[in-house]
């Protein structure tokens, strides 16, 4: 949680630029919970509710300051009770922090939770990024996906963009925002605040 990461940026400009990153729901116990509750539960094979569940976990993000922050909910975390998840969502949003839904397209789960969870940020799954310029079966996705994304007021980021032949196919389908290695590598959290002026 709180981990800092580069490679970020928008597609027709200079990239970097970090963002604060939390994790996905269902990285951590339930009610209460804590290192001690998320082993409890696990030993006894009982399944771990969402982070976003946690009582401890939202606090934290609650408490955050100034400091701009997202939630990634990502492909393989499983919600069992969305109710629950959006009453969190809602409480983040008004306090200003971003939901995002990851690995859009790489499966049933990530369709879901964008149905469901109406993200302010979808990512698309670098699985629908590689080999873009080269595949019109992941052309007419991507393009229906930002579609979708300007018709429900989400923003679109393309996920592992290595190349600038990727990045041209994704920006003549509308997609403004990509992170990867084209943009930069991952760099430790003080560097990356020390290049900010953090």
């Amino acid at each position: 949680m709180g981990r800092r990461r580069t490679g970020d940026g928008v597609l027709g400009g200079p990239g970097g630029g970090a963002r604060r990153r939390a994790g996905g729901a269902g990285d951590a116990g339930g009610p209460g919970c804590g290192p001690e509750c998320a082993e409890r539960r696990a030993d006894r094979g009982e399944p771990l509710p969402d982070a976003l569940l946690c009582p401890t976990v939202v606090d934290l993000l609650l408490g955050r300051g100034e400091t701009p922050l997202a939630v990634e909910i990502t492909e393989h975390s499983r919600i069992d009770d969305y109710p629950a998840v959006l009453a969190v969502t809602s409480r983040l949003r008004a306090s200003g922090i971003t939901v995002s839904v990851d690995d859009a397209g790489a499966g049933y789960a990530s369709l879901r939770h964008i149905l469901r969870l109406s993200p302010d940020v979808i990512k698309l799954d670098i699985g629908l990024v590689m080999g873009l310029h080269t595949d019109p079966a992941r052309q007419a996705l991507t393009s229906a996906m930002v579609a979708f994304a300007a018709e429900t007021g989400a923003r679109l980021v393309a996920e592992g963009v290595e190349d600038a032949a990727e990045r041209d196919a994704l920006l003549a389908r509308g997609v403004r925002y990509g992170q990867g290695y084209l943009f930069g590598r991952p760099r430790p959290a003080d560097l990356v605040l020390a290049a900010s002026g953090g």
